[in-house]
């Protein structure tokens, strides 16, 4: 052993110093005959900026202007201190785009592919692709200050075996194209998701990113691990606007969801109206929180246990917090007798709290309405719904809960009296007296309106939760906090 280490020790003394970092530099007007890839002369070709890519710290700059049909895999890998760069040369928008100007067509390709580690991508617009816009691959990479739209699939997608991924700082708009106008809905398919962590990932974080008008589900994760979903604007999307499923460990806070009247997908699907109302597909409005698992119990995925969902603000959405258990009457536990469902999926150690869950719509025709929070039956163990305000203003049903000792309610602030199955100790029955200021349009609504007023019943009443430190705002919860999003300031 002391031979090998000394060995191995001389070994390294011996290595070749590490190449020092370079900057390479493509444009639409570049040429790729230079063989350069200087500032003064870049390239043209991407792949070709790409390849000149090797070792730490190697930065390629994209010009601004149109790459059309370049499509990138970018395999090579940074470190810690010195990830490799692909980023936006200062003060321009370098946009990369597919074939597919106009939708329908598919391949399984992506646009850009970040396949090895401590990659760092950004300021790129990235639209038109015949899959998915972007894929990450790899581990320790960030996408940040993206503009993902008019992409098949997904506009943004963090998937396989990688850990410590970071989309952070994007607009992810109008993608899931292979649903537009529902086409795919009608025709009884699947469809993807604007912004997702999914199929294994571990330790993925997707902040500070605005996910709206998609033609799936906005914003997800699901069949990944340890998820940090935190910081997002999500809004208007065609399914549900933020969405887990089969992804243990996961954390949700501090998200502002909503849903529109007058949302651009809405408008698309009344124009459709009448084959979407004949498949049951109409007036869609979007669930707000979504919460499943779809496919744990046949063993492709992990159950959703331990997953956190607290200070989000959600508003206006057909349902305002749903769980629903696909698993429970699938071919995987049908056979199961009613004892034994313990071992299926359900709300298992999980906390849902200090959200502020406000009027749920109803959906229009030919579409269920849902509660503003509902919960259906699973295999529910030891889950807290504690020191949430769900308001309902306008008619519709506050509360579908079933009944289950393993669904521990307290100190919620409901706007009316609740049913049995969801009142706990430290409940307040009336008006929470919000703020209730600023815009409500699309884009426009801030979480400045659901604040709690001086006289607000909701201020120091909830339960104090080693798990929840801080509000929405970022502001520290003391040993009396508020129910709801928000601590009271003066």
């Amino acid at each position: 052993m002391k031979f090998l280490a000394l060995f191995l020790g001389t070994f390294a003394l011996a290595a070749p110093l590490a190449c020092p970092a370079a900057n390479y530099y493509v444009a639409p007007t570049g040429d790729d005959a230079s063989l350069a890839g200087s500032a003064e002369h870049p390239l043209k070709s991407l792949n070709k900026g790409v390849a000149r890519l090797k070792a730490p710290g190697d930065a390629l700059y994209l010009r601004g202007g149109v790459y059309h049909i370049q499509a990138i895999a970018v395999a090579v890998s940074g470190t810690a201190a010195q990830p490799i760069r692909i980023l936006a040369y200062p003060n321009e928008v370098p946009v990369i785009e597919g074939e597919n100007r106009t939708q329908p067509g598919k391949n399984s390709h992506s646009l850009v592919t970040l396949g090895g580690n401590y990659l760092n991508f950004s300021g790129v617009e990235v639209r038109y692709s015949t899959g998915s816009g972007i894929l990450v691959a790899g581990s320790y990479d960030c996408v940040a200050h993206v503009f993902a739209h008019h992409n098949y699939y997904e506009g943004i997608k963090v998937s396989g075996k990688g850990s410590a991924n970071l989309v952070e700082d994007c607009d992810v708009w109008w993608n899931v194209c292979e649903n537009e106008n529902a086409g795919n809905a009608l025709a009884g398919k699947n469809w993807a998701t604007g912004l997702c962590a999914a199929r294994a990932p571990h330790g993925t974080i997707l902040r500070h990113n605005t996910v709206h008008d998609n033609w799936g589900e906005g914003l997800d994760t699901y069949e990944a691990f340890d998820t940090l979903i935190e910081d997002n604007v999500v809004y208007d999307n065609w399914s549900v606007n933020l969405y887990t499923s089969d992804t243990p460990n996961s954390i949700v806070r501090r998200n502002l969801i909503y849903n529109t009247p007058q949302s651009p997908v809405a408008q698309a699907v009344n124009a459709h109206l009448p084959a979407l109302l004949a498949a049951k597909n109409g007036n869609r409005i979007a669930c707000g929180i979504g919460f499943c698992d779809e496919v744990a119990a046949s063993g492709r995925s992990a159950w959703s246990t331990n997953v956190q969902i607290y200070d989000n603000i959600v508003m206006g959405c057909n349902g305002n917090f749903k769980y629903w258990n696909q698993d429970r009457g699938s071919q995987y536990t049908k056979h199961l007798q009613e004892s034994e469902l313990v071992h299926a999926t359900g709300l298992q150690g999980c906390l849902i709290a200090h959200n502020t869950f406000v009027n749920s719509r109803e959906p229009g025709q030919n579409r269920p309405a849902r509660a503003n929070f509902s919960i259906g039956k699973g295999a529910h163990r030891n889950t807290r719904i504690e020191n949430n305000l769900i308001v309902q203003e306008q008619g519709g049903r506050l509360a579908e809960v079933v009944a289950d000792p393993e669904l521990h309610f307290s100190h919620n602030l409901w706007s009316e009296k609740p049913s049995p199955q969801v009142a706990g100790p430290g409940d307040i029955i009336g008006n929470p007296k919000l703020a209730k200021t600023g815009a409500t349009s699309a884009g426009q609504l801030t979480a400045a309106g659901f604040k709690l007023t001086a006289d607000s019943p909701a201020i120091g009443r909830a339960n104090a939760l080693a798990e929840v430190k801080d509000d929405f705002g970022g502001n520290a919860r003391g040993s009396h906090p508020a129910v709801g999003a928000f601590e009271f300031k003066p």
